[in-house]
């Protein structure tokens, strides 16, 4: 019969756990993907603005739609940019969806 020492199994476990608590914190970091970064919020509210002018559907289109683009160039990585912007080009009655998937897959 094999008997274990009660300390000795303290001890292993309170390292696991150490280092199950020590691992898990480590991989957490302080962004929160769920929102866009400060600096974008800006830019989005700038964007939302750009709708409130009044103009023609297609001028306001269009000129969101540049926009978006060069917000693209600026943050290419950003989820919530590509979201707004494939919304955008979404948005007409006509629009080519095969040319937005090769545009969206080249990225």
């Amino acid at each position: 019969m094999v008997h274990f020492r009660p300390k000795l199994v303290r001890f292993t476990l309170l390292v696991m756990i150490l280092l199950l608590v020590s691992a898990s914190g480590y991989a957490q970091t302080s962004e929160n993907y769920c929102e866009p970064s400060p600096a974008l919020k800006e830019e989005l509210r700038n964007a939302d603005k750009l709708g409130d002018e009044g103009l023609p559907y297609k001028l306001s289109h269009e000129r969101r739609t540049v926009m978006w683009q060069d917000l693209l160039k600026k943050y290419p990585h950003d989820f919530h940019l590509q979201r707004r912007y494939q919304d955008e080009r979404r948005n007409g009655l006509f629009y080519d969806r095969d040319a937005l998937l090769t545009e969206y897959r080249a990225q």
